[in-house]
């Protein structure tokens, strides 16, 4: 699964599969975010991604994780944008999702395009529901997952951290959620 498209300054940006191969990009790429952006990630004050996280990361389990990154490829070199995975649980109905996107990248619609993929692939494998934490302070990722129909609950965490859930429908369907602009409600047109 290969999603390629242009920004509006006319910038080539992907969404693929993460490879073994990506290690080193990722690890450069988490470098250059700021503490703020790793702070609203991780929750914690974070000053360099450890490499077994990055191996986790680059090495994913196919049955269980589903791991997305966004790039910017100009034709000869490709460099990181954005992260999302999601995690499958034991009992295999949920995942767990995360994203990042880096610091210039955001607010041009690819945590939306991130978020998006993971959806269509819980739904693929027919999970019930997606999920993830987020700090009450992240407005700006409540509101991604809001108009993705997500519902925004309180967390078994404390105040400050919020529960994004989408359930999905008995098909894999959300019940919810947003496609060109349009809230929609059941399948998605064809």
């Amino acid at each position: 699964m290969t999603l390629k498209w242009r920004t509006a300054r006319g910038i080539q940006l992907e969404i693929r599969r993460v490879r073994p191969d990506d290690t080193k990009m990722l690890h450069w790429g988490f470098s250059q975010l700021s503490r703020e952006t790793l702070y609203k990630r991780f929750f914690a004050s974070v000053q360099q991604i450890p490499e077994e996280l990055l191996r986790k990361v680059s090495h994913p389990d196919p049955a269980r994780d589903h791991v997305l990154l966004a790039v910017r490829n100009d034709g000869f070199q490709e460099a990181p944008v954005g992260l999302a995975r999601f995690h499958v649980s034991p009992a295999g109905k949920r995942c767990e999702f995360a994203l990042i996107v880096g610091d210039r990248w955001q607010h041009q619609g690819i945590g939306r395009r991130l978020l998006d993929a993971l959806v269509v692939e819980a739904r693929r494998r027919g999970l019930q529901r997606i999920e993830g934490l987020v700090l009450a302070e992240n407005q700006e990722m409540i509101r991604l997952a809001e108009t993705q129909g997500f519902a925004i609950l309180d967390s078994d965490e404390g105040p400050t951290i919020r529960l994004m859930r989408l359930e999905l429908g008995a098909l894999g369907w959300p019940r919810r959620m947003r496609y060109k602009g349009m809230e929609l409600f059941g399948r998605l047109p064809a």
